[in-house]
């Protein structure tokens, strides 16, 4: 398990309630699970329906954008940061 620093903004900031949490995972999938049951169904409807971890919102670590095809193998290390984005509409 790693330790790490979860950053959420705009909407995901306001359902969870938090701009930042620490969260222990040991991948991305593990995350999305132990967020779910921390902050609730609020925030858990805005990460999607669990098809696949954050299928619904832009996903970084360590600055570094996860395609989405990789965020079901993406592990986590002690101190990494993860940062979470709501998806990004308009014109």
């Amino acid at each position: 398990m790693a330790k790490v620093t979860v950053r959420m903004f705009a909407t995901l900031r306001s359902a969870s309630g938090s701009a930042e949490a620490q969260i222990e995972a040991a991948d991305l999938l593990e995350l999305e699970r132990a967020m779910r049951k921390r902050f609730g169904n609020g925030l858990g409807e805005m990460l999607g329906t669990g098809a696949c971890p954050f299928e619904t919102v832009v996903v970084l670590v360590n600055g570094v954008t996860v395609r989405p095809d990789k965020l079901a193998i993406a592990l986590l290390r002690d101190g990494d940061e993860v940062s979470l984005f709501p998806p990004i509409s308009g014109g």
